[in-house]
């Protein structure tokens, strides 16, 4: 079992937690690792879930955002205050890695959005990105600004971080394939995955077999 360390940083972060999961060098010594990696799983999840076990596995810390109250209760545009506060204090640099998941996906971009280019390299599953429908059953969700995202990108206003990856299934109903491809192919150094089949709910399989690579692969993390 995995030793974590709950941290209370109420200088910096107030009416909330942040969680650093400790080194673990002597694990998986075989896989190049930055020195942090950021993550925000979606609405009402917490870090202590199946991709920070594995980052913690591989042997590196993780730094997030759990949506869960208090800081689910928090304003939308102060939510992204504080994630802009972590990510220019805590994971700007060449060799760090934000993870998203879902509707942290929406928050970590909509973060990045009125920032300068992420040095670093982003991997999202899932991600909500803006309106979305179930034809199924005709239920939707409409998060804040919904618009915006895909806009920036059209106007190539979203600033380009260094590398972008994203995963999303083809009967996605949070994240549609279309606005996902209409979105990446204005990234430059983007890559794009649709599962055929999947839903909103990729397989544990799945991710894995994504992280394996995709921090197998990076060669000048540090």
């Amino acid at each position: 079992m995995a030793n974590w360390c709950r941290v209370e940083l109420s200088t910096y972060y107030p009416l909330n937690k942040i969680f650093y999961l400790p080194h673990c060098w002597d694990h998986a010594m075989n896989i190049s690792v930055p020195g942090k990696v950021y993550f925000i799983p979606g609405r009402n999840e917490g870090l202590d879930n199946f991709i920070s076990h594995y980052i913690l596995d591989i042997g590196c810390g993780v730094v997030g955002r759990e949506i869960l109250p208090p800081f689910s209760r928090l304003r939308f545009r102060e939510q992204l205050k504080w994630i802009r506060l972590d990510l220019s204090r805590k994971i700007w640099h060449p060799g760090a890695v934000i993870i998203g998941k879902s509707y942290g996906a929406y928050l970590i971009l909509h973060s990045l959005a009125s920032m300068s280019p992420f040095p670093g390299r982003i991997l999202l599953f899932s991600p909500v990105l803006g309106a979305a429908c179930s034809l199924d059953s005709g239920c939707g969700s409409i998060p804040p600004r919904a618009k915006k995202l895909s806009d920036l990108a059209e106007k190539e206003k979203f600033p380009h971080p260094r590398y972008l990856e994203i995963h999303t299934g083809s009967e996605d109903n949070g994240c549609e394939p279309s606005m996902a491809i209409s979105f990446s192919r204005f990234f430059p150094n983007s890559n794009l995955s649709v599962i055929q089949g999947a839903d909103h709910h990729l397989s544990l399989d799945y991710i894995r077999e994504v992280l394996d690579r995709f921090f197998t692969n990076e060669t000048d993390l540090m």
